[in-house]
This record gives C-alpha cells, structure tokens and sequence, in this order.
C-alpha cells in the first residue's frame, strides 16, 4: 500500500514537472480562443438588443459589459502566462548552464559584482517564484469562465421568466428572484464583515451563522460549480499569508481585464444598450448608416440607405425590425386589427408597422411604401421602401427615421447623405 502511494506521488511529481509543455500550449490556444470569445459577446449583445425591450437595456448592458470584463481577464491572463513560462524556460536554461557563477570569472570588479549579486535574488528562487505564478493562472481563469457561464444563464433565465410572466403575474412576483438573489448576497455581506472583525474571530455561533450563509450563497451564485470554484479559491486563501504575490499577480489581470473592457465596449456597440439617444450626436458621421461599410456586419441597429453620396434620384432604405416589437404591436395595432378585417395579415402587419415607423425628408414628413424584407447580409427581418429624392436639396440633406413603440422619447436615427450638383 505504502508503494501505490509513493508511485502516485512520483506520477504526480513527474507530471507537475513536465506540466509547463501542455501550458505552453493550452496558453498559445487559450490567447487565441479568448480573442473569439469576444465575438460571441458580441453575438449575445446583439440577441439581447433583438429581443429585450429598451426599458431591460440596462440589464443588458450589465450582462455585455460583465462578459467584456471576463474576456478581457483571460486575455490577459493566457498572454501573461505565455510570456511568464518562456521566461521561466530560459531561466531554467541559463541555470543549467550557469549553475554555479564565482565573482572571481566576473568581466567586473569582485567588489562591484558580490555587491550587485547580493541584491539581486538567486535563480533558483526566481525559477520556483515563476513556476508558481504559471501554474495557478489556469486555475484562476477556470474560475472566471464558470462564474461568468453560470452568471449569464441565471441572467437570461431570469429575464426570461420575466417576459413570459409579465401577462400573468404581479410585478413584484415577477422581480421576486432578482430580490431573493439581492438580499441573498446582503444578509452574506453584513454577516461577513461582523464575522471577520479580529474579536469575533474566536466567537463560535458567528463562525457557525457566517459558514451556513456563504456556503449557501456560493450555492445560489456558482450552482453546479460551487465545489470547484470553492475549491480553488479556499486554496488561495488559505494560503493568503505566504502566496502574496500570486494574489497581486491576479489583481493585475483583474486590473488589465477592467482596462481592456473599456476598450472593448467602447469601440462596440455596447454604449447602444446604455444609452437610448446613441445615434444623436449630430457632430458624428455613423459609418453604418450607410450599406457600403456594412459589407461584414453581422447584425444592424440602425437604418441603412445606398450610400453617403448620390447622383441618383431614388435611394433604399432599410429599417430593422427588432423582435421585441412583436409583442408590443398588439397594443399599437389593436385598431387596425379591429378595422381591417378583411385585409390579409400581411397587409396589417405592414398598416402596423407603417404607425409607429415615421419618415421625414429635411424634415418634411415622406411617407414611403414599405414591404417586409430580409437584410440580404444579416438576415435580419425588417422594412424595405424606395425613397424618392427628387425634392431633396442640392447639397447635404437629412432622412430622418423614427421609431415609436412605448411612451416617452422614440428612437431617432437622422441620416445625413450628400446630393452633389
């Protein structure tokens, strides 16, 4: 018995020391994917604009920028990773080769060199030092890929829940688990910082009340993967007072992961779910108004006409027709519905959205001829009209779209096009 424990030990050993190949190359690989995983928060970005209604944006905003702050933390951790295990080979090769090093064989002074080599720290130390801080990044980021994974379901469940049940319960039913969540994470909050106060250390029931309350919160926000999370984080922490250093490490990539988040989101569409008057800056041009730069687009939240500059006497004009605005159509149309019975549904799909749908050129009202349409590039259902510009002004003109749903400000893009002499 005592053997099979020395030759797992030794396997394990053996393993631990040969471990740095597979790191390389799961860094190598892990850089790469945490770049894609942008695009698939991007991708989630957009379903939330399709389908929450502009009152939940905000929440979809959170869930936007949370995933931008996790990609931005593993980027940053596998490129650390990658660079820290190429410096810990070469160490490893300098030490190899320079095992023993005498002041004696210096190319400087024996002084100079024993007083610069007492300051700096041996290479063994810093081979071991480096090693430590490779080998707990995967940990690290394993817990930032579940955390956020877990987040993002309970969040698009939650909000599911809340859309379905919104014809059929009372709000407050409705908000009851985010409540639940909310106090879950205070009574934890409050509990812990009387739990950690140095005199109640040593306090039994408090200890007590203060394990059941985290344990149960871990529950409630890591689910299944409340173990493994626990797991490593104990391991931390229980190892807070001699790893120091790997916490900083950690609070750097945290640091970094908040940096690049900015970044992301603000050269995303993200700010669109933040702010409902995003395309009213009238001193800026936005390049996806127009269809020749949408050539890569995946996903349109403005409406697009042919181009910036035309001779031509007619321009198209497409307007995205967001999903969410199927369920509001049936307050809006309850009357065309009622007044046009004999119309085929297609016709008072296109009455409806024609209502809320508003067209002015130079701020006259146009009324286009809309017909339904799917965006030959995103697929994205919408409105398709031909607009006459025959009154339009030599010179700048501007083709103003408004979108009125709700009660309260309507969503307003205003397309500035050239018409040259």
């Amino acid at each position: 018995m005592e053997e099979i424990r020395e030759e797992q030990a030794s396997w394990l050993q053996s393993l631990k020391e040969q471990s740095w190949e597979a790191e390389l190359l799961v860094s190598a690989i892990g850089t790469f994917a945490s770049f894609q995983l942008l695009s698939v928060v991007e991708w989630l970005m957009f379903i939330m604009i399709d389908y929450l209604p502009p009152s939940q944006y905000f929440i979809g905003y959170i869930a936007t920028y949370t995933g931008m702050v996790a990609v931005g933390m593993l980027t940053s951790m596998f490129i650390l990773h990658f660079f820290l295990r190429f410096y810990w080979v070469g160490l490893v090769g300098l030490n190899s080769v320079f095992r023993e090093g005498d002041s004696k064989n210096s190319a400087f002074s024996e002084i100079y060199t024993t007083r610069l080599m007492s300051m700096l720290p041996k290479v063994e130390h810093t081979i071991n030092r480096v090693d430590e801080q490779c080998s707990v990044i995967f940990s690290i980021a394993f817990c930032l890929v579940a955390i956020y994974a877990y987040f993002a379901a309970l969040l698009g469940l939650f909000m599911v829940y809340y859309n379905l049940s919104a014809p059929y319960l009372p709000f407050l039913l409705q908000i009851f688990p985010a409540v639940f969540v909310a106090a879950v994470a205070i009574v934890q909050t409050i509990v812990s910082a009387t739990a950690n106060i140095k005199s109640l250390h040593a306090n039994q029931k408090i200890q007590t009340l203060y394990y059941h309350v985290t344990r149960f919160q871990n529950l409630v926000f890591l689910g299944p993967f409340y173990t493994s999370v626990q797991q490593i984080m104990m391991a931390f922490w229980m190892n807070f007072r001699n790893k120091k250093g790997l916490l900083v490490l950690m609070g750097g990539c945290f640091f970094i992961g908040l940096c690049t988040s900015v970044y992301f989101t603000v050269n995303s569409k993200a700010l669109f779910l933040l702010h409902s008057d995003y395309f009213n800056d009238e001193s800026r041009l936005y390049s996806e108004y127009y269809a020749p730069n949408n050539g890569t687009a995946s996903f349109l939240i403005s409406p697009e006409i042919d181009s910036d500059v035309t001779n031509a006497k007619v321009t198209t004009l497409f307007v995205p027709v967001f999903h969410y605005e199927k369920r509001l159509q049936h307050k809006l149309c309850d009357e065309i519905e009622e007044a046009d019975t004999a119309f085929s549904k297609g016709k008072r799909d296109i009455a409806c959205l024609q209502k809320y749908h508003q067209v002015r050129l130079n701020d006259k009202p146009y009324v286009p001829h809309f017909r339904r349409i799917k965006h030959p590039l995103t697929g994205q259902k919408g409105l398709f009209a031909y607009v006459d510009l025959s009154e339009a002004n030599t010179g700048e003109n501007t083709l103003t779209i408004e979108k009125k749903l709700e009660e309260g400000d309507p969503i307003e893009w205003h397309i500035p096009f050239y018409v040259p002499k």
